[in-house]
């Protein structure tokens, strides 16, 4: 019980016995697993997954008994794990013989006619569904995960800057590799994409949507280290080698360090040429400025949109209209390729002209699904010959659609409790957190992102990126459940390690680790 509470207190820079330094242990072990998952372009293969699968959930396993389960992130994980148990079950009920009368798929009706000794089931793909399931288990393990090895906010507010440095720099490393050896992924020779700018994935869209939240997570960053500094001040400063006044070099260092990376992800961003990815990206962005930007900044008072000190109308108006079209000044500067591809393509895409396909096939197949790795099987009966039969389609590009078809009903009842569940933690984060409402602006910018783009390709079914979209919740959920009312304590001063905090007296005063 006193080792307990002596953990609890102390700051994440201290170690405190043998649990601390194993879970200084596992977070280096989690960070290791990102980066060969990356590397692994996109982790997509079906070994990769289950090994990354295995070794996260036994990561988590150790964090428990190391740590625990603090009570702020207990929800969240409670409730992860609910849903996991609930989509297993139904898995297991879509893959199970069943006997006459009850719903299996019409497809087993017509084989038991060659042999009637097969077992039927509703899914058409009764042994491949299991294996599938890993792909939704992996990044939910990594959200409770990083919900338990980063759960104070100085840990949590850590691991996002890593985060965001980390992508600056694949974003750098994409650039320099697609401009010098444009026919090369990683380590191998690239054979799709070959005009397109895919990072370390193989899908562009992917890459975009990969881009668009390191973006949007490096913006937040920005406006984070310089929310205290007088811009007029600050801008001035740039010029100066040597700036007459002290407080301001580290504002300078830090926001032309994060601007600098938020450039290189932008660029990279809009070389792959992704219509819905850039777009997407640009409204996600303008959304997250305009949350930044009309939240009050306060450390002792409720966060709200309706006042904010010192802000009039027309500040207020400037956000609301000149956000947007600085960000679509960028796009018309620097997306020409992008603006020519949907200039040139417009609707005339293989996605629309196969929606009609996807919806009738979902129709006949609720509420009971078809499987969840049956979308390759079944979708081409309804695939209508006038969109090509060229390519094989082994994904809707639409998340939602396939989800309903090869899940039945579960899949919107499931995805509406994740999703208003995240929406309602975010909501209260940016109520209750004060200093922290960044984290919360942060994470609805990003599931605005994911979401729209959900809708139009399949980048939150690629495992590299469903795992690094629940790396960034899992931080901004933990700060969004923090401690909420009261002033910053001294346990939270001493784990916010570097960061740094206004005085009174309007000098910048350290909270050492």
């Amino acid at each position: 019980m006193q080792t307990s509470q002596r953990r609890l207190a102390a700051g994440p820079g201290e170690k405190v016995g043998s649990g601390a330094r194993l879970t200084d242990i596992l977070r280096l072990a989690f960070w290791f697993s990102i980066v060969v998952s990356l590397l692994n372009y996109g982790a997509n293969d079906p070994i990769t997954v289950a090994i990354e699968t295995a070794f996260v959930y036994l990561l988590l396993v150790l964090a428990v008994i190391s740590a625990g389960i603090a009570g702020n992130v207990r929800t969240p994980v409670v409730l992860s794990l609910v849903v996991l148990l609930i989509l297993l079950a139904w898995i297991v009920f879509q893959t199970a013989p069943l006997p006459e009368g009850w719903p299996v798929h019409p497809a087993w009706l017509e084989v038991r006619k060659l042999n009637p000794d097969v077992h039927a089931s509703i899914s058409v793909t009764p042994g491949d569904d299991l294996g599938a399931y890993l792909k939704i288990a992996l990044p939910f393990g990594v959200f409770m995960l990083s919900l338990l090895l980063f759960r104070r906010d100085g840990e949590a507010e850590r691991a996002l800057r890593l985060y965001g440095v980390a992508g600056g720099v694949i974003a750098i490393l994409s650039i320099l590799q697609f401009v010098f050896a444009p026919r090369m992924l990683l380590f191998v020779e690239k054979t799709a994409y070959l005009d397109s700018l895919t990072g370390f994935f193989v899908n562009r869209n992917t890459a975009a949507t990969f881009f668009g939240i390191v973006s949007l997570l490096l913006l937040t960053l920005l406006w984070r280290s310089t929310k205290d500094v007088d811009f007029r001040r600050f801008l001035s400063t740039l010029a100066q080698p040597r700036p007459q006044a002290k407080g301001w070099s580290v504002e300078r260092r830090q926001g032309l360090f994060y601007a600098g990376l938020l450039a290189a992800s932008l660029l990279a961003l809009l070389m792959t040429k992704s219509r819905a990815g850039v777009g997407l990206t640009f409204v996600s962005l303008s959304l997250l400025g305009i949350l930044l930007g009309s939240t009050r900044y306060s450390r002792t008072q409720r966060a709200s949109f309706a006042s904010r000190p010192k802000v009039g109308i027309a500040r207020r108006l400037g956000l609301l209209v000149g956000l947007p079209l600085i960000f679509l000044v960028i796009l018309a500067v620097l997306g020409g390729n992008v603006l020519l591809r949907a200039e040139v393509r417009g609707a005339e895409d293989p996605r629309f002209c196969t929606l009609p396909g996807i919806v009738a096939s979902v129709k006949d197949h609720f509420p009971w699904g078809s499987g969840l790795a049956s979308f390759q099987e079944v979708f081409p009966a309804y695939r209508d010959p006038a969109c090509g039969v060229f390519a094989t389609w082994d994904k809707a590009h639409n998340v939602y659609l396939e989800g309903t078809l090869t899940l039945g009903i579960m899949f919107p009842l499931v995805a509406v409790i994740v999703m208003g569940s995240l929406v309602h933690i975010l909501v209260r984060g940016i109520r209750e957190r004060r200093e922290y409402r960044f984290a919360a602006c942060l994470g609805l910018a990003a599931l605005l992102l994911v979401a729209l783009h959900s809708a139009v390709d399949f980048s939150l079914q690629i495992p590299g990126f469903s795992l690094v979209f629940a790396l960034l919740m899992g931080p901004v959920v933990s700060i969004c459940l923090g401690r909420a009312t009261g002033a910053v304590s001294p346990s939270d001063q001493r784990g916010s390690g570097r960061y740094r905090i206004r005085s009174s007296h309007g000098h910048r005063k350290s909270e050492n680790a």
